[in-house]
């Protein structure tokens, strides 16, 4: 278990760092206090005496514990007999991200069988309310980076492959869709959908590519620093290097800056706020190819 005490960000491959306790608590019976009916509750999590207050809420907010689907998530995965790993994020003990790497049927971009991509199925919650719930099965990890990809060209959601809601019905719904889906998740016509979003950026190879980064960057409103420049250009230069012989192509620029924006050292923005950048700069390249 990785631990980032400045940020209260905990990064873990056991799952049971996150299935600590949480309840709703009247707020009188913590406060003392009278509270409209917007605050009347709290969410507390973990035990006494070191209870935390994570959220306020009304009566109405439907608290779902992570125990409540992560472990069936993991167990369907499971169950199919595949090899895989996991990975789980906890911020401030009340934004949670979980995801599974499927590392059978991998596949790659371009011409280079080392640049590989797995793919991963991935869920968020929180106690918050700062991130809804969602289990998305048409994301993919990339093997020489921490990174994770999205696939913006192939709507998940409009082909079952993501589900959002906020209550436990939503909840046990995208359970039963990913049992079904798990076979077509790891299908070839998956792989296809993302080799052809992909496929372009492998091909327009770049000779001036720092001009490219700082567009790209400038649409992602990602500052053109001196250390941010520094941590993306070691990247695409290492790479770029170990793949291609020194030849920069707007694959290793999106990956580059994709691997920036989701490493939790740069900064602890949410994630749906990281793949809306992300999607911003996918889309600046493939137009402007």
């Amino acid at each position: 278990m990785k631990e980032n005490v400045k940020s209260q960000i905990i990064v873990t491959s056991n799952l049971n760092d996150l299935m600590f306790n949480v309840e709703k608590v009247e707020t009188g019976l913590i406060t003392g206090l009278d509270a409209n009916s917007d605050y009347n509750h709290m969410i507390l999590v973990g035990d006494a005496p070191n209870k935390k207050i994570v959220n306020a809420c009304s009566d109405r907010y439907e608290l779902v514990p992570i125990s409540t689907f992560a472990p069936q998530i993991r167990q369907i995965i499971s169950d199919k007999g595949v090899n895989f790993e996991e990975k789980y994020t906890m911020i401030n003990h009340s934004v949670f991200y979980g995801e599974i790497i499927i590392k059978d049927n991998s596949f790659y971009i371009g011409d280079n069988k080392e640049d590989t991509l797995y793919m991963r199925v991935w869920w968020s919650h929180s106690y918050n309310g700062k991130e809804q719930y969602e289990l998305n099965m048409g994301t993919f990890r990339r093997y020489l980076c921490t990174n994770g990809l999205w696939i913006t060209g192939f709507d998940t959601q409009q082909n079952g492959l993501a589900i959002k809601g906020r209550h436990t019905v939503k909840i046990q719904s995208s359970l039963a869709q990913l049992k079904n889906k798990l076979e077509y998740i790891l299908s070839d016509e998956v792989k296809e959908i993302a080799k052809k979003v992909y496929q372009p950026l492998y091909d327009h190879w770049v000779k001036d590519y720092d001009k490219r980064l700082e567009e790209v960057l400038k649409v992602a409103g990602i500052g053109a620093t001196k250390p941010n420049l520094e941590e993306i250009n070691k990247t695409i230069i290492e790479e770029s290097n170990d793949l291609y012989g020194g030849k920069v192509n707007d694959w290793l620029i999106y990956n580059a800056v994709n691997k920036f924006m989701f490493d939790y050292d740069n900064n602890v923005a949410l994630e749906t706020t990281r793949r809306a950048k992300d999607n911003k700069v996918l889309e600046r390249l493939l137009t402007t190819i």
